[in-house]
């Protein structure tokens, strides 16, 4: 999961300092631990993007647009 620093914190396993604003990712578990006593982090809701499905209009065939080919 992804979340937002609200608080600096130090990690304690990692020993590496989180910045406010700054986007860490972590397990649930984690996110859990870190927030025990207090919210340092907050989860960032990932919004899923709809793909548009693509129309495909059917081309009309001319006989302007039709070039034969003959090999002799």
């Amino acid at each position: 999961m992804k979340v937002k620093v609200l608080l600096d914190y130090v990690d304690k396993y990692t020993y590496v300092l989180h910045k406010v604003g700054e986007i860490v990712k972590m397990s649930e578990e984690r996110f859990e631990e870190i927030n025990k006593k207090r919210q340092f982090v907050q989860e960032i809701k990932e919004k899923k993007q709809k793909r548009k499905k693509k129309t495909v209009e059917p081309v009309e065939e001319t006989t302007e647009n039709k070039e034969t080919i003959i090999n002799d």
